[in-house]
Parts: structure tokens; sequence; C-alpha cells
């Protein structure tokens, strides 16, 4: 068998860029509603 060539982004920048790219992701979603909202 050959070496995995898969790069894992948890491997590489570790789990706190995860949890970091989900909060993100959350918060603009939520902005995205607030703004469509009105900020109501």
């Amino acid at each position: 068998m050959s070496e995995t060539t898969r790069v894992d982004n948890v491997k590489t920048y570790g789990p706190f860029a995860v949890i970091a790219g989900l909060a993100l992701s959350a918060g603009l979603i939520w902005f995205m509603f607030a703004l469509a909202d009105g900020f109501s």
C-alpha cells in the first residue's frame, strides 16, 4: 500500500482553527439573518 497523500486541516492547523472557522461561519449566518431582519 502506498502512503496516503491526504492533507488533513486538523493536523495542519489544529482543532482551534476548526472551532474558529465554525464560529466564524455561524456568526456570518447570524449576521445575514440580522441584516435581513433589520436588526430588530
